[in-house]
């Protein structure tokens, strides 16, 4: 598997993957993505999207990788994680808006991947499924943490367990998705997505990121006070200035229309 990143228009776009395949991770190309990531956190874009070429968004750890790892098996997949671990990190807690174009199948450390993002948009077809128990196997990438958070630890045991295939409709319906859409609408959609956040202030972004993943942990009155901090500092911003210019604006133009 491949990791490209390219920057245009606010925009750091990483496309993993095979046109051909099915995106499965082993050690080089976890190298890779893990390169690609660090790329498109430190570029000036003020959003990253991850999308995928090839048959699935990433179907997980390669299992040729770990039938070809033999005894050093153990010693390679800790090798492994390390290289995985702090791209998945850095996906997540990046101060820029990250988004999650999936398609195909989304399993595995694959899932840990699209949950990473801030907003994940699914193509209708897709399916999730975590896979790891028929693998007797416990899960990575990170997918505990996202699961738990995201839908529920019951729901997220319950995937595990059950090792079910879920289509991108339950996946919306149980929160591991932002939005679902047609299959040829994706590639459009995302793009469209990500060049109108990146238009947004930056720093307005960073800092609604940053109040709602702190949210579960904080009391109303820090998070009230955090909030008229960010709310005071953002309105200091030009971008504020013309959002407020741009308002008044329509609500005249709406005025003078009906007059």
């Amino acid at each position: 598997m491949s990791a490209r990143v390219e920057v245009a228009e606010g925009v750091a776009t990483i496309t993993i993957g095979d046109p051909h395949g099915r995106n499965a991770l082993d050690l080089e190309s976890v190298r890779a993505l893990a390169a690609a990531v660090a790329a498109a956190a430190g570029s000036p874009a003020n959003v990253i999207l991850l999308r995928a070429e090839g048959t699935a968004f990433c179907v997980g750890g390669s299992i040729d990788f770990f039938a070809d790892c033999g005894d050093a098996l153990h010693d390679r997949l800790l090798e492994f994680f390390e290289v995985l671990n702090p791209a998945v990190r850095l996906l997540h807690e990046t101060p820029k808006i990250t988004i999650a174009a999936a398609h195909g199948a989304v399993a595995g450390g694959g899932v840990g991947l699209m949950a990473a993002a801030d907003v994940v948009l699914m193509a209708r077809s897709s399916v999730v499924t975590l896979a790891y128990e028929q693998l007797g196997a416990s899960p990575d990438a990170g997918v505990s943490w996202f699961l738990a958070r995201d839908i529920g630890y019951r729901r997220a045991l319950a995937l595990y367990l059950s090792s079910e295939r879920i289509d991108a409709q339950q996946a919306l319906e149980l929160g591991l998705v932002t939005s679902v859409v047609d299959d040829d609408e994706l590639e459009r959609h995302s793009r469209e997505f990500a060049l109108r956040t990146a238009a947004g202030s930056p720093v307005a972004h960073t800092a609604a990121k940053r109040l709602l993943r702190q949210a579960s942990v904080s009391g109303l009155d820090r998070q009230l006070e955090d909030e008229s901090r960010a709310f005071a500092d953002n309105a200091r911003r030009p971008e504020f200035a013309r959002g407020v210019a741009a308002f008044l604006g329509r609500r005249a133009g709406g005025r003078h229309a009906g007059a």
